[in-house]
């Protein structure tokens, strides 16, 4: 995967998924994917080191990919958006009735 399309789904799983992160994770990870800070600016930053930096958005990460896979929010908002654009009133209509 491209490093354009990791940011972009790490973006997407951080918009629905962040409340379900310590405060701490939650503030990690959006320096890092959303403020695009490097380890070790965000670890100079919070007085912590780089190591734990990488472990808690590794962490974070997993877990979003653990509740996307569970209940593919970030999946099915793809499909409604990509229906809406083509104009499929039809399928868009069947799709929200099937959620």
């Amino acid at each position: 995967m491209k490093e354009i399309d990791t940011r972009v789904l790490a973006l997407a799983y951080f918009d629905e998924y962040a409340s379900l992160l310590t405060d701490a994770q939650r503030e990690l990870y959006r320096d890092y994917y959303a403020y695009d800070l490097s380890l070790s600016e965000i670890a100079e930053n919070r007085g912590i080191s780089r190591a734990a930096v990488e472990d808690a958005i590794k962490k974070a990460t997993k877990k979003f990919e653990e509740y996307e896979s569970k209940l593919g929010l970030v999946a099915k908002k793809k499909q409604l958006l990509e229906l809406a654009e083509s104009g499929d009133i039809d399928a868009l209509k069947e799709a929200i009735h099937g959620l």
